[in-house]
């Protein structure tokens, strides 16, 4: 197999693995409840294998939006 291919084979199987949100404000909305429920901050972000938007509670290099400001 190629590594080309097995890389593919792995996001998929990633991607999968995890709920698939249909759009941002319902992942972000999602991300909020189950952050709460769990005690950990949650981020989304878009999938660029399914498309869709996932859960994440790894920290990204891009700023943390708030509902009112961009914290750089």
């Amino acid at each position: 197999m190629s590594k080309k291919k097995e890389s593919l084979t792995k996001a998929h199987f990633n991607c999968v693995a995890k709920t698939r949100y249909r759009n941002e404000r319902v992942a972000t909305i999602r991300a909020k409840q189950i952050g709460k429920r769990r005690g950990v901050e949650l981020w989304v972000y878009k999938c660029p294998e399914c498309k869709g938007w996932h859960l994440t509670s790894r920290v990204s290099n891009r700023p943390v939006v708030d509902d009112f400001e961009v914290i750089a």
